[in-house]
């Protein structure tokens, strides 16, 4: 993977991070000064890395860190803003780590590399293609068939 790609993965989760407060200077920007918005800026992007960091310590894949990373700045700095849509009690923290057992898992449970797995749609499968490399359709068999070179 080259290094453009990794700094695109990690900027994803800091991002992440960053939106919840960028959002609430933007609703509260006649009543908060700039100056006050630096540090919890930079704490955000302190946690959005560090959590880039312990992922890709855990599975030493950018793609894989990138997703659990992402996972867990939501599962933090959403938490407050999702909760208030529903009534809160212990189901709503239930819900939130099993979202987080679920990913945590799949990941390490997934043996491609995350990034190339992403490009699979691009290649024809097998099954779309004949033998010959053709595409399996019932219009070229029979343009096939008409001019004597294979029969269907």
């Amino acid at each position: 993977m080259t290094a453009s790609k990794r700094l695109g993965l990690l900027v994803i989760p800091v991002l992440f991070a960053v939106f919840p407060l960028l959002s609430l200077f933007a609703q509260n920007q006649t009543e908060v000064e700039l100056r006050t918005l630096w540090w919890p800026l930079a704490l955000c992007v302190i946690a959005g890395l560090g959590a880039f960091g312990l992922a890709l310590l855990a599975y030493r894949d950018a793609a894989k860190a990138a997703v659990l990373a992402s996972v867990l700045v939501i599962a933090f700095f959403y938490y407050g803003a999702v909760a208030g849509w529903g009534p809160a009690g212990w189901w709503y923290v239930l819900l939130w780590a099993v979202i987080s057992v679920v990913v945590v898992v799949t990941l390490a449970r997934t043996t491609r590399d995350a990034w190339s797995a992403s490009s699979d749609w691009k290649r024809p499968s097998r099954s779309s293609t004949g033998t010959s490399g053709a595409p399996a359709c019932h219009h070229h068999r029979y343009a096939r068939t008409r001019t004597g070179s294979k029969s269907a």
